[in-house]
């Protein structure tokens, strides 16, 4: 270029440096800048310089605040002739890495730099670059690059050549490989390769896809995830290899994918799309996008889709236009209706779904007839395509095949092996404890349960309620007349036991037929009674009369059965004895069958 100065630069990220630079270098660079009026120093970033300095060479400073963009810090770097590096030489300097000496490089730019530890390894002086130590050293390396054009181009261009040959992603990659080849047990002495260190036999790579994911641990089948994902990484390990791909629980900006590390594994998570019924959407091309993006990155050999609202069917789109097999659990009914807990706006219960497709349907005002039968067909379509279709109780099974899915099998949920099932103890009342965990929705039941208490008004009887929409911790007494009421907040997946412990009877009386009753059977892990809903598989386990009650989500019904308890105290205080519960890992076991002999 032909430019009128000669440019000396400096770069500065950082305060510390200040009295280095003022020692070290500037009682040099006075004398080049008093010597050679046609040479500058260009100062970018945090360097406060004497008062007298800069009034004295004010024509020959330049000083630009620091510049966050590094291209942008990189573009008035390329205009320099000469690169400093001042740093004090001890222990901690030494430490640090050769990047301003590397930066210039790049460009051709030759540098002068301090007498440090880590210089010293790297630089071989006079040929790529100058050491310096004393003032003198400063001011004859200054001089002598100043002086001659062809020093600063030989010196440059050395040091370039170095960082492409040295300094490339092939070199450092291939000077890694060797590193980390020479540490694997088994590696032979001769070339430090390893030897028989990965086993022939792959491992069958998994995606688990769910809508949450721990840490954000929202609803039943999310535990349910939580749980199969944790046996099948502590029983089956040697054969399968687990991904995760998820959804984020909170408002975001949509459609930005992160990823961090579950025990282990990597669990990509997406950022969803908020809109109006934002879980009754089919589709959603940026998902799709993103999802394809997971899909490249991770290779999996087989996909288990669990719930997808808000990440939308587009993802299973993608995974069968990548040719990647899936299977499909349906813990809901997302997949055969435009509500997903087959309740509908004006809390009318569907409990075998819509197995007459010209049957009226009260949809919300958003959606159109058209737009309903359109995802329901294209949902079904995505089922056919999957290689098994499961659900977890039989009755939820039989639903979904009057509804036009008849490929269906069944794997029940198990309880978590993780954690310390302990028999309940309520001694700290003399009332009956009753509880309801599932959600203060109309569709759980948490209503009509109300409504039952308030016109039974049991002396002998005591509530707790679960509110999914206050934080962990929150705690507040009421009454439901005279009855006493516990309203507490979420519970973490390790409160879960001692949360049941405090009960006697756990009331489920759901008013859509749910697919599997995971909270009825872990109370039951625990002693409790269990008061159950005939529809769906969620009172499946319960033995009318010894082990709890299966009533219709009628309140006089229910009534009944509250009346029941208030009158047999001593016997519901009692602990029940449930033959057997089913753990999480025969569930994994069940499954890592299916992923083996899948293709």
């Amino acid at each position: 270029r032909d430019k009128a100065t000669i440019d000396i630069f400096y770069g500065s990220g950082t305060h510390a440096h200040n009295s280095d630079f003022i020692e070290i270098a500037l009682p040099a660079l006075e004398r080049v800048l008093k010597e050679h009026p046609q040479t500058r120093l260009v100062i970018v970033g945090y360097l406060r310089l004497p008062k007298s300095f800069r009034e004295r060479f004010a024509s020959q400073f330049s000083q630009l605040p620091a510049v966050k963009s590094v291209q942008g810090y990189w573009s008035l770097l390329e205009q320099a002739d000469i690169n400093i590096a001042v740093l004090q030489n001890d222990v901690i300097n030494g430490c640090k890495s050769e990047l301003k000496w590397f930066e210039a490089a790049c460009f051709g730019i030759p540098s002068i730099v301090s007498v440090t530890a880590n210089y010293r390894d790297v630089i071989n002086h006079g040929e790529d670059a100058y050491i310096v130590d004393t003032e003198e050293d400063w001011y004859a390396a200054l001089n002598e690059l100043i002086g001659s054009i062809e020093q600063r181009q030989r010196v440059g261009h050395a040091a370039m050549q170095r960082v492409k040959e040295e300094y490339s992603l092939r070199a450092l990659g291939t000077q890694l490989v060797a590193q980390i080849e020479a540490l694997l047990p088994n590696a032979s002495p001769e070339n430090g390769k390893a030897q028989n260190v990965i086993p022939d036999a792959k491992r069958r790579k998994v995606a688990l896809v769910n809508v949450f994911f721990p840490p954000q641990a929202v609803g039943g089948a999310t535990r349910v995830v939580a749980d199969n994902f944790s046996a099948l990484q502590a029983h089956h390990s040697d054969d399968i290899e687990l991904c995760v791909f998820t959804g984020d629980a909170d408002c975001r900006t949509p459609h930005e994918l992160s990823v961090y590390q579950y025990k282990g594994v990597r669990v990509y998570r997406a950022t969803t799309l908020w809109r109006v019924d934002m879980d009754w959407h089919p589709k959603d091309e940026e998902m799709y996008r993103l999802f394809s993006e997971f899909l490249e990155l991770e290779q999996p050999d087989i996909i288990h889709f669990h719930c997808v609202q808000r990440l939308t069917a587009s993802i299973i789109e993608a995974a069968r236009d990548a040719g990647v097999p899936y299977i499909v659990t349906a813990h809901d009914a997302w997949w055969i209706s435009d509500f997903q807990f087959l309740v509908d706006p004006n809390d009318r219960v569907y409990p075998e779904g819509h197995p007459d497709p010209f049957a009226p349907i009260a949809l919300p005002p958003t959606i159109s007839l058209a737009d309903s039968v359109a995802r329901r067909r294209d949902l079904k379509e995505l089922l056919h395509h999957a290689k098994k279709v499961l659900t977890v109780s039989n009755a939820f099974a039989e639903i979904y095949r009057k509804n036009g899915v008849p490929q269906i099998e069944v794997i029940p949920n198990g309880v978590s092996d993780d954690m310390l099932w302990a028999p309940k103890d309520t001694s700290y009342t003399d009332n009956v404890v009753c509880g309801h965990v599932g959600g203060m929705a109309a569709h759980k039941g948490y209503y009509l349960l109300k409504k039952a208490v308030m016109e039974a008004q049991p002396e002998n009887l005591e509530f707790i309620v679960v509110d999914h929409a206050k934080e962990e911790g929150y705690c507040v007494k009421r009454n439901w007349g005279r009855v006493p009421v516990t309203f507490i907040g979420r519970v973490s997946q390790d409160q879960v036991v001692e949360l049941y412990r405090k009960m006697d009877v756990l009331f489920a009386p759901s008013l859509w037929p749910e697919s599997f009753g995971l909270v009825t059977r872990e109370a039951a892990a625990c002693g409790c009674w269990v008061v159950a809903s005939n529809l769906g598989g969620i009172g499946e386990d319960v033995v009318e009369g010894e082990t709890g009650f299966i009533t219709s989500p009628d309140k006089s019904e229910l009534k009944n059965i509250l009346l029941s308890l208030n009158y047999k105290r001593d016997m519901f205080k009692k602990i029940v004895d449930f033959e057997s519960i089913d753990k999480s890992s025969k569930q994994a076991t069940i499954l890592k069958e299916i992923y083996l002999g899948s293709d």
